[in-house]
């Protein structure tokens, strides 16, 4: 491979490790992100720039660095979903505050749930999602409703869930979700209609952009 060539690959890399590190970790500022990546500093902060630039990276309404709205889009067309834009940033914020849960959207195929964008805040009630973001469920997903379920990571203990389905393509389930933790039953109900609500916004949204698309 050319010199040309492994540059290429090096700013993938590079670009591919702040997107993680924006995702699994609560990043205030770009020290704490360039520290954690291990990429040369100069490098690090040219490359974390150049991304929020291109909306690859954002900030959450606490400072914090996320995944930005082109990187959001690119998953949603991966998995054959129209890009519901800028009202998912909002909804998660939305669903994390009224619930004091993480919330998340996820593409769930197979029994097998792949969380796209999430939105975590402080404190013991707020989960890290698993490294690579990829959880088998326990009991089949029955799609119709919010349901509780229980989910488990590669080498990890198992986390309860409560999931509720956007919309279905041929490929996948669009569903939002929060990591549930131990509440009293009224809690447990509020946090139902939450993201009940919450996921048919979403789904006005995404079905909003379906038909423009086809127009």
């Amino acid at each position: 491979m050319g010199q040309n060539g492994q540059t290429y690959h090096k700013a993938i890399d590079r670009m591919e490790a702040l997107l993680n590190i924006a995702r699994a970790l609560s990043a205030d500022t770009p020290y704490q992100l360039v520290k954690a990546s291990g990429i040369p500093p100069s490098t690090a902060y040219r490359q974390t720039a150049a991304m929020e630039d291109s909306r690859m990276l954002a900030r959450d309404m606490q400072g914090r660095f996320m995944l930005g709205p082109e990187c959001l889009a690119l998953c949603f067309s991966a998995w054959g979903f129209p890009d519901p834009g800028f009202i998912m940033g909002p909804l998660l914020r939305f669903a994390r505050i009224q619930t004091r849960q993480t919330a998340f959207v996820g593409f769930l195929r197979q029994n097998t749930l792949q969380l796209g964008p999430y939105s975590i805040g402080r404190g013991k009630r707020f989960a890290h999602p698993a490294a690579a973001g990829r959880y088998a469920l326990q009991t089949r997903f029955k799609g119709q409703t919010a349901g509780r379920y229980m989910a488990r990571a590669a080498d990890s203990a198992s986390v309860p869930v409560l999931l509720c389905p956007v919309v279905q393509n041929n490929k996948a389930f669009l569903t939002l979700g929060v990591f549930r933790q131990s509440s009293p039953v009224a809690e447990q109900d509020k946090i139902t209609d939450v993201l009940r609500d919450a996921a048919q916004r979403l789904r006005t949204s995404v079905n909003f952009q379906k038909e423009h698309e086809a127009r």
